[in-house]
């Protein structure tokens, strides 16, 4: 089912579909892969990608792709330990598409040609729900949000394996991103699901972190790594 609305602006008019079901969603990504004529942006926030969304996207990837527009993604770090997810961006890459991860992304989205975009519904917490944007107004602030994260973003290759990114760095920023979760008052529960993990691999992610800085509880492990700089205060 799709609904359409226009919102007018003094630049002009914007109209908003609402899709719901997953079957009308793919089916307006179907449309806008096939008409895409120069960039697709996209950040994938989710973590692991379930095999059966890797599979209906790679038809629509491969088309935008094989036509010479260009595919930037960005992705969550946690995404490189995951074969199936890194086994497909490493599949993205080698046909010519780029993508970096960082590690937390603030939605899912995809901006088409900078005039169009797709997001989730209420961010995220309905499935099966969704937005499309269309008019270059909003595009052009979307696609400014993405170049923010772009700009930061590790880059991915196809010759990395799952999980290595070459010679680590003495605080990651993944770990970073937890500390500030964690000082933010998230449980282990919501801090997993910012940063597309499990609870338990927040649970090994903060017993490393705490071993690395010889930190006896969270609380110290946060104190010792912004006196060390590596976090902000």
């Amino acid at each position: 089912m799709m609904r359409a609305a226009p919102i007018r602006s003094p630049s002009g008019s914007h109209h908003v579909t609402e899709l719901t079901g997953l079957a009308s969603i793919r089916r307006q990504l179907e449309q806008l892969a096939y008409r895409v004529q120069r960039e697709v942006l996209a950040f994938g926030p989710g973590g692991l990608q379930q095999r059966e969304s890797i599979a209906a996207s790679k038809t629509l990837n491969h088309h935008v792709l094989s036509r010479g527009v260009q595919i930037r993604s960005v992705y969550l770090d946690s995404a490189r330990r995951d074969k199936a997810t890194s086994a497909h961006l490493r599949w993205l890459c080698a046909r010519g598409a780029e993508v970096r991860t960082v590690p937390m992304l603030p939605m899912r989205m995809i901006v088409f040609d900078r005039e169009h975009v797709m997001l989730p519904s209420d961010s995220g917490r309905v499935p099966g729900k969704a937005v499309l944007l269309s008019g270059s107004g909003v595009a052009t602030a979307i696609t400014e949000l993405f170049h923010h994260f772009w700009r930061d973003a590790a880059l991915f290759t196809v010759e990395k394996d799952t999980g290595d990114q070459g010679c680590e760095p003495e605080f990651p920023n993944e770990w970073k991103a937890l500390l500030r979760l964690l000082r933010e008052g998230c449980t282990d529960e919501q801090a997993g699901r910012r940063l597309g993990v499990s609870t338990r691999t927040v649970g090994r992610i903060t017993a490393e972190m705490m071993a690395r800085l010889g930190a006896r509880s969270r609380f110290e492990a946060g104190v010792l790594a912004t006196l060390k700089g590596w976090v902000d205060q």
